[in-house]
């Protein structure tokens, strides 16, 4: 294969992952769409809080704690306390309020 196909390939792969990714975008915003328009972001979150509160597994709390916060690291050892009073989500770690941060 000389330069001049192997540059033309490369531009068809190219054009062919930005069509792909173009259309993952279009789904990803749709289901997004769908999520906020049904409010199951909060009703996954408010399930997910519930879990953390009634769970004595830490393995299972933190794979809870990763799924509300997106992390993919385990978060480090948070007391269920912390859960019993006010939501919150992680900031390098720690976590805080949602109320200091909205109000």
């Amino acid at each position: 294969m000389n330069r001049f196909q192997l540059e033309r390939q490369l531009i068809e792969e190219l054009r062919e992952t930005k069509v792909m990714l173009n259309e993952c975008e279009l789904e990803y915003d749709a289901l997004m769409g769908f999520v906020q328009e049904n409010s199951l972001e909060d009703k996954l979150d408010q399930y997910l809080y519930a879990k953390v509160k009634n769970c004595d597994n830490e393995e299972q709390m933190e794979a809870y704690l990763r799924l509300i916060t997106n992390e993919h690291e385990p978060e480090p050892n948070v007391s269920k306390q912390v859960f019993d009073q006010k939501p919150f989500f992680f900031v390098n770690g720690q976590p805080v309020d949602f109320s200091k941060i909205m109000g």
